[in-house]
């Protein structure tokens, strides 16, 4: 997932490596904090694999800094992590998934359908295979996981009224 903030942040911005993690820390806090022992190599590779370009200049307070852009292979590498196929980790996958959301207003509406289907298929999945588990547990299983279950009906809820958004 840091590929895809990385790339989705560089899309609109461009940052040094400390403002890379400032604005993760910033506009998705809630789904992720990496520090900058995941930040670092992920810049690299991403650099490497020519999806993203660095400059070096002076910054504000005088140092040499590194200032990242993306590059046009970069936008499809970001495009294509939108639309790839999200973990089946049923923890990894909220959160995932709802980073995807955010980030697929780059792709047409076809794509952001094909995206919200795709998505629903898996949270209806997971919901389903868990909540046929849940009937031969004990009292602290069924209500741990019966919250867990109505985040996941909550997010089929919100990827049906997002799938009416973009079709209607």
């Amino acid at each position: 997932m840091i590929e895809l903030l990385i790339l989705y942040l560089l899309n609109k911005f461009q940052l040094t490596m400390y403002g890379v993690q400032k604005k993760i820390s910033e506009d998705f806090a809630i789904y992720t904090k990496p520090g900058f022992g995941t930040i670092k190599p992920a810049l690299v590779r991403l650099e490497n694999k020519g999806f993203i370009m660095s400059r070096r200049s002076i910054s504000e307070g005088g140092r040499v800094a590194a200032y990242y852009t993306i590059t046009p292979q970069g936008i499809e590498e970001l495009r294509r992590l939108i639309v790839s196929r999200t973990s089946d980790n049923p923890v990894k996958f909220l959160n995932t998934a709802r980073v995807k959301l955010i980030c697929s207003a780059l792709l047409s509406s076809d794509e952001q359908v094909k995206l919200i289907d795709n998505l629903k298929l898996k949270a209806e999945t997971i919901y389903n295979k868990t909540k046929n588990s849940i009937e031969k547990s004990d009292f602290y299983y069924k209500i741990v996981t019966d919250n867990q279950l109505q985040e996941y009906k909550n997010f089929i809820s919100l990827l049906e009224g997002m799938r009416n958004g973009c079709t209607g």
